[in-house]
């Protein structure tokens, strides 16, 4: 069995592990409404409906603005890799 995290080089180019390590601390500028209110351009809030796909799904941190890639939702709250603040789902951006 190979260990994923520590043989990352063992793995080919378009691997999902690797697009996930190329894609730390790409940041997203957040947008202001009328209303006061944030929000990312072409982007909308994780709900339950939100799946990732078999290639995984970028998201949002609302915290720090920093995009991370995730490959399911089956959580109700995740910590900021970048950031360490523990963040309800309802409260992550997806693209749309």
């Amino acid at each position: 069995m190979i260990n994923v995290t520590n043989d990352t080089k063992l793995l080919p180019p378009e691997c999902p592990v690797r697009s996930m390590k190329k894609t730390l601390g790409m940041k997203v500028p957040a947008q202001k409404d009328s209303d006061g209110k944030f929000y990312y351009l072409n982007c909308k809030p994780v709900d339950r409906y939100t799946r990732s796909g078999y290639g995984g799904r970028e998201i949002i941190c609302p915290m720090c603005d920093t995009v991370s890639t995730v490959y399911h939702f089956s959580w109700s709250a995740l910590s900021c890799q970048h950031c360490d603040s523990m963040i309800d789902k309802r409260h992550w951006w997806t693209i749309k």
